[in-house]
């Protein structure tokens, strides 16, 4: 298990106070998307379901921040696991954020599966001792869809292919679905097991 993640199951004081100050920069982000996303419709109309997928997403940041909250307590597994889900939806806020010019970033610059915090334990750290997994193989699909639906997505509002880029959003939340499911039941998975470690190489928070 990283380092981090010990911590946050070993020191449930320290630990609120880190996800409090995460969970107040997820609000100051999600101030400034929804101030995004009311820019945008009057941009572009033809992004609506685009913005409300905008509003799940943000939805999905409260409620797993939330969890994390209810999981200090709880194992180290479970943590590490909530900590991935966040990640993963932070990802893809930071997606809606660039197409409505809030974050100055490129398609090329966003990390792919590999490059993000749950490729990097799967590939590089010792989420690889875990790799028989049913529950982790089922996971990879999805996650490589997320990413690159996400990018593509990002591409086509740029080329003011608004239709496109709708449909690649659209596939990005649907494999987001399959990519929360699998970690849930990965996270009963590693409980059951009680491995003896779950660290990985540092890695870049998305």
């Amino acid at each position: 298990m990283a380092d981090e993640v010990r911590a946050l199951a070993g020191r449930t004081s320290s630990s609120s106070q880190e996800i409090s100050k995460l969970t107040s920069n997820i609000n100051e982000q999600t101030k400034i998307v929804e101030a995004g996303i009311a820019d945008g419709n009057e941009k572009t109309s033809k992004l609506t379901a685009a913005s409300e997928a905008v509003s799940v997403a943000l939805e999905e940041i409260v409620a797993v921040s939330q969890s994390m909250y209810n999981s200090i307590a709880t194992s180290a597994e479970s943590n590490f696991i909530q900590t991935i889900k966040l990640n993963h939806i932070m990802w893809k806020a930071e997606i809606y954020q660039s197409m409505f010019g809030l974050v100055d970033k490129q398609p090329q610059d966003f990390t792919d599966h590999h490059q993000c915090r749950l490729g990097n334990w799967v590939y590089q750290g010792d989420g690889t001792q875990f790799a028989h997994l049913t529950a982790l193989k089922n996971l990879e699909a999805p996650h490589i869809g997320v990413h690159q639906s996400g990018v593509d997505a990002y591409q086509a509002y740029l080329d003011k292919q608004y239709a496109k880029a709708e449909q690649h959003l659209k596939a990005m939340e649907d494999y987001s679905v399959e990519v929360v499911g699998h970690l849930t039941k990965l996270e009963g998975v590693l409980i059951d097991e009680e491995p003896n470690t779950m660290g990985s190489s540092p890695a870049e928070l998305f």
